[in-house]
């Protein structure tokens, strides 16, 4: 069992610490203690002594429909980091530090954690380049279409005239 410790030192987004307890017990599927956690938060110093942590888990078998998931290569072992699962803890409850994410897996944590919650990430939307195609082409036969009535008319007024 992972025993206890004063609060972590210079906590960071992205380090990786045992969770040795939480104040209640894991309920249904929720992670339980004494595993590996991400932190996904800023930490600032005095602040209320929480942190958001995603718990990790050795199990590769687990089902990701939602593509909420991260493979984390540089834990103790290989895991997946289950970003559907976002949790507050006291600071207290961190044990030992086992590691800091890679650039890409924070990303990729990021990113899972914005799918899991329904949150639009920073950036512009990435279009949907099949229906612009559509619309230009409708818009290039409109614009024939209005070019084509305009001829009409001028001719029909040149007519009458």
């Amino acid at each position: 069992m992972v025993t206890s410790m004063a609060k972590p030192k210079n906590i960071a987004r992205g380090d990786m610490y045992y969770v040795n307890r939480e104040p209640e017990a894991p309920k249904g599927h929720e992670q339980r203690p004494g595993r590996p956690a991400i932190i996904v938060s800023d930490f600032h110093a005095g602040g209320d002594n929480t942190c958001m942590v995603v718990y990790l888990t050795t199990n590769r078998d687990r089902r990701d429909p939602d593509n909420v998931h991260v493979e984390i290569n540089s834990a103790p072992k290989p895991s997946i980091a289950l970003c559907n699962q976002i949790k507050t803890i006291d600071v207290k409850c961190l044990d030992r530090y086992c590691g800091h994410l890679t650039s890409r897996e924070m990303a990729a944590v990021n990113a899972a954690m914005a799918r899991a919650l329904s949150l639009l990430l920073a950036g512009p939307a990435p279009q949907p380049t099949a229906e612009i195609k559509r619309l230009k082409k409708q818009l290039a036969e409109t614009e024939r279409q209005a070019e084509s009535w305009r001829k009409m008319a001028l001719h029909l007024t040149e007519r009458s005239a």
